[in-house]
Formats: C-alpha cells, sequence, structure tokens
C-alpha cells in the first residue's frame, strides 16, 4: 500500500484528494445508517478503519460485509488485509485466496504474494506476484511488489536483479509520485544488480522523504548500500 493513499470504491485514492480519514469514516458511517445492508459501506469503511489502525473494528466491518454478500470479493481482500497486519499470514492467504476464487485480480494475488513470502512460500510468491502484473498491467503497485520479491529474497532462486531493475522502473512510469517505498524498491533492486553507487543514491532519496520507524529501516538499508552490500528480506 503507498503512503497516504485509502482503498476507496474500489480504487487506490490519494487521501488528499478526497477526504480526511475521519471525514471518510463518518461518511461511511452515514452510509452505514442510511442503508444497513450495503456491504460496500461496510468494506470502505473497513479500509479507512485500517488506515486508523483500528483492525478490531474493520475486521468486524469486513465479517459484515461477508456476511450480506458472500461473493463480495473485496471484503476477502480488507479482511485479508487486516491479518496481515496482525501477521496471521495463512488466514490472509485463505481470504485473498477466496478474493481471487471469486474475481481474480491484480491486488488480490498482489497482497497474496506478500503473504505467501512472509512464510517463505517464495514460488508461491513469485508466481502470486507474475499474475499480478499480468492482471495489472496499468497499475504500478504489483510492479513495486514483484521488483521487491525479486531483488530481496533470501532464496536466490527466486532473486533476478536485472528483472529487479526493470519492474521497479516500470513501477515509476505508472506512478512518479514522491515515495519513499518505491525509492526503496528501486534501491534495492540497484544493488541486487551490483550498482551500489546507484542504489545509495536512491536509498538517499527514500530516507529524505520518511519518516518515523519507516526512515530507521531505510537508513539501516542505506548503510548496507554504502558497504557494497545487498539487502535481504527475512526468511
Amino acid at each position: 500500500m503507498l503512503n497516504g493513499t485509502l482503498w476507496l470504491g474500489g480504487l487506490w485514492v490519494r487521501e488528499s484528494d478526497v477526504m480526511s480519514i475521519e471525514a471518510a469514516r463518518q461518511f461511511y458511517t452515514a452510509e452505514i445508517k442510511r442503508n444497513p445492508e450495503s456491504a460496500s459501506a461496510y468494506v470502505r469503511r473497513g479500509q479507512v478503519r485500517i488506515e486508523e489502525r483500528n483492525l478490531d473494528l474493520a475486521v468486524n466491518d469486513f465479517n459484515e460485509a461477508v456476511r450480506l454478500d458472500p461473493k463480495f470479493a473485496t471484503a476477502y481482500i480488507g479482511r485479508g488485509r487486516v491479518w496481515e497486519l496482525r501477521l496471521d499470514h495463512q488466514r490472509a492467504i485463505d481470504d485473498y485466496t477466496e478474493s481471487i476464487r471469486l474475481v481474480p485480480t491484480a491486488n488480490a494475488h498482489s497482497n497474496r504474494g506478500n503473504a505467501w513470502a512472509a512464510i517463505g512460500a517464495y514460488e508461491n510468491a513469485l508466481n502470486d506476484h507474475n499474475e499480478s502484473v499480468r492482471l495489472g498491467p496499468t497499475v504500478a503497485i504489483p510492479y513495486n511488489n514483484l521488483a521487491w520479491l525479486l531483488s530481496t529474497c533470501p532464496d536466490g532462486r527466486f532473486r533476478d536483479g536485472e528483472r529487479a531493475l526493470t519492474m521497479a522502473k516500470k513501477s515509476f512510469e505508472l506512478d512518479n509520485a514522491d515515495d519513499p517505498n518505491k525509492f526503496d524498491t528501486i534501491a534495492a533492486a540497484y544493488a541486487e544488480s551490483g550498482d551500489f553507487d546507484a542504489a545509495v543514491e536512491w536509498q538517499e532519496k527514500a530516507c529524505a522523504l520518511a519518516e518515523g520507524g519507516l526512515k530507521e529501516s531505510l537508513h539501516s538499508r542505506l548503510n548496507l548500500y554504502k558497504a557494497g552490500k545487498p539487502f535481504r528480506s527475512a526468511k
């Protein structure tokens, strides 16, 4: 998920272009009061609550959406995201799989790819990220997620610096907004390709944009690249 974006109505939308997170929650709460049978309103409020990191209420909203419409694929994606944030990756995989069974989308495959990688199922992760790019050829996030796996996978069989760099550049081509996560990815791709000067340059840009805990992790990778070492995700 890109910083400063909100999943509204089936699309990633920049929060500044729509409304504040609090206003969005109030809006969807009012929608639910007007139409308590609206699974869509519950999903949208659940996504807002993820942004607020109110995960207990978020999962309640997604559960209600699934109860109202068991074939609403986006509800399973949202609930899967909650499980991921709780580090319950298998439950996330289960919900993403159900979403894919109902409606195969780039978003569901990309999310499931991340969850597979988190439990070390790298072949499954690569397959999902490849499918995500195939299904969403004009969407930046799938390319970024694929590039990250190809750059940082602990298992060398699944790393490919040259392809990672191609995917990272494609992500920028589709969305060139200043986002530290995307700069972090292209820096990792350069490092995996052996171009540590470029890796340092891009990682410094990422660090300049980041805040809080993210800034600390980006700086740790910057130090690796300055030492001529690529980054490996945790197994």
